[in-house]
């Protein structure tokens, strides 16, 4: 009985931030690493031959722009959720 009383009431404001930052790390993770597989993908493509830096540069810099995007929306959604609850 006890857990149909607690699946009526709504969540709170501290359970929905942390349901969506669970959801922005996890965001972060495949984001992140689909954007470490583009960027070693186009620093296959464009630095050929030769021992070079630049491919590992461009994979990490394709990982931090998945990452960072990832966690721009995260935070964006964060910040939606409290304004919304804050004027309720």
């Amino acid at each position: 009985m006890e857990s149909e009383s607690t699946a009526a009431s709504p969540p709170s404001s501290t359970d929905a931030v942390s349901a969506k930052m669970q959801e922005g790390f996890r965001n972060v993770l495949i984001q992140g690493g689909v954007g470490l597989l583009m960027g070693g993908m186009a620093g296959i493509v464009l630095s050929r031959g030769g021992p070079s830096s630049a491919r590992k540069v461009l994979a990490g810099f394709g990982g931090g722009i998945g990452a960072g995007s990832a966690w721009t929306k995260c935070s964006i959604s964060i910040d939606e959720l409290l304004s919304a609850s804050s004027s309720s």
